[in-house]
């Protein structure tokens, strides 16, 4: 898949981000809730990272980090 889409081919990745989690350490309910959509295909789970300090401000403007007022 990666040489037709490099993007595409990431998607099972990023899926599997988000249920190992819930495997590991998911409740009973909230395995039988959300486990079987991703598993019929009809679901996706998500995976964000962030970090303090970094990225954007919630009004667009760049964070520049380590500045403080």
């Amino acid at each position: 898949m990666a040489r037709a889409c490099a993007s595409s081919a990431l998607i099972p990745a990023v899926n599997k981000l988000g249920t190992v989690p819930l495997l590991l350490a998911g409740s009973e309910e909230l395995k039988r809730k959300y486990l079987p959509p991703v598993a019929r295909g009809e679901a996706l789970f998500s995976y964000a990272l962030s970090e303090a300090g970094a990225g954007y401000r919630r009004g667009g403007d760049a964070d520049q980090g380590g500045t403080r007022r």
